[in-house]
C-alpha cells in the first residue's frame, strides 16, 4: 500500500540493487536510481514508475516527496521515464512498479534474507544458454540440488523471445519480398498481354504507317513510350494508394498505447516510393520488348489485308 499526494494505491514493489537500472533498462527522467550506498545503509528511498507518480500526484512532481509504503516513510529519489507497453513484463508494466533497495525490502517487508528470484544479464546474448548452466551449477552447490534437476530451479531466458522475434521478422521479410517479386511478375505479365493485344488490334494501323514510310525504330520507340506512360501512371497511382494506407495505419497506431506497441511505426518515404516506381517501370519496359519486336516484324502487305 503506497500513500502519497493525498491518494492510496496498491503497487508492485521490488527490492533491487543498482545493477537493475541497466539489466531492466530503467531510464530515470528525474532524480537518480538506487545506489550501492543506499543498499549498504538500508536507506528508505524509492524509485517509482511514471504511472505511479501520475496516479498519486497527478501533474505534480513526486521527486523529493515523502510517501508511506505499508506505513513506513520513504523518500522518492527518482522517477523513471515512461515505457508504455512492453514485450516482457516482470509483474505489471515497469511504469506501475516501485523499487527500493534490496536490503531495505528484506528488513521491512519480507523480514528474511531469502531471495525468491533474481535477474541477471550475461555479457553477450550468445552466452545466455551457457550462463544458465553455470548459474544452475553454482547455486546447486550451495543449495544441495543437482544441476540437472529442472524442478529445483526454473529459468526464463528473455534471449529466447528475442531470437523468436528475430526469426518471425526474417520470415515476414522473406514473405513480403516474395509478395513484391510476385506482384512485379504479375504486373509484367499484365503489361505484356496489354501490349500484345494492342499490337494485334492495331495491325492495320502499324502496316499503314510502315507503308507510308515509318521505320521499325520509330514504331519500336512508340510502343516503348506507350508502355512508359502506362507504367508511370500505374506507379503514381500505386504511390498515392500506398500513401493513403500508410496514413490510415498511422491514425490507427496513434489511437491507443496498445496499438502503438503492437503496430510498427510506418512512415511514407519518397525515396522508397520513387525506387519502387522506377523498378515497376523497368520491369514494364522489359515486358514490352516482346510486343514491340513483334510489331516491327509485321509485313505491311499482310497487315493491310487484315480486317
Amino acid at each position: 500500500m503506497l500513500k502519497g499526494g493525498g491518494h492510496i494505491k496498491v503497487v508492485w514493489t521490488f527490492g533491487v540493487g543498482p545493477d537493475a537500472e541497466t539489466i531492466r533498462n530503467f531510464k530515470i527522467a528525474r532524480g537518480r536510481f538506487i545506489s550501492r550506498n543506499d543498499v549498504a545503509a538500508r536507506a528508505r528511498v524509492l524509485v517509482i514508475g511514471a504511472k505511479v507518480e501520475e496516479r498519486l500526484f497527478g501533474r505534480r512532481s513526486a521527486l523529493g516527496e515523502t510517501v508511506r509504503l505499508d506505513g513506513y516513510p520513504f523518500r522518492v529519489i527518482g522517477v523513471s521515464v515512461p515505457k508504455g507497453e512492453q514485450m516482457v513484463n516482470m509483474g505489471p508494466r515497469d511504469d506501475e512498479q516501485v523499487l527500493m533497495p534490496i536490503s531495505t525490502a528484506q528488513r521491512l517487508i519480507t523480514l528474511s534474507d531469502k531471495i525468491d528470484y533474481m535477474i541477471y544479464e550475461p555479457r553477450t546474448r550468445e552466452q545466455g544458454t551457457e550462463s544458465i548452466e553455470r548459474v544452475r551449477t553454482l547455486i546447486g552447490r550451495h543449495h544441495s540440488f543437482k544441476p540437472a534437476d529442472d524442478e529445483a530451479l526454473a529459468f526464463f531466458n528473455v534471449g529466447d523471445i528475442v531470437v523468436m522475434m528475430d526469426s518471425m521478422g526474417l520470415a515476414l521479410n522473406i514473405f513480403l519480398s516474395a509478395c513484391g517479386l510476385l506482384t512485379l511478375a504479375i504486373g509484367a505479365i499484365g503489361i505484356m498481354n496489354i501490349m500484345l493485344v494492342a499490337v494485334t488490334e492495331r495491325t492495320r494501323e502499324i502496316g499503314l504507317r510502315k507503308a507510308l514510310g515509318a521505320t521499325n525504330r520509330l514504331l519500336f520507340v512508340q510502343l516503348i513510350c506507350e508502355t512508359l506512360a502506362i507504367t508511370i501512371a500505374a506507379g503514381v497511382v500505386g504511390d498515392m494508394v500506398g500513401g493513403v494506407l500508410i496514413r490510415a495505419m498511422q491514425i490507427m497506431r496513434n489511437s491507443s498505447a496498445r496499438a502503438q506497441f503492437l503496430m510498427p511505426q510506418v512512415v511514407f518515404s519518397p525515396r522508397v516510393a520513387m525506387l519502387s516506381t522506377l523498378a515497376f517501370v523497368a520491369v514494364g519496359v522489359l515486358a514490352a520488348l516482346l510486343p514491340a519486336i513483334r510489331a516491327v516484324r509485321i509485313d505491311p502487305a499482310v497487315a493491310l489485308r487484315e480486317e
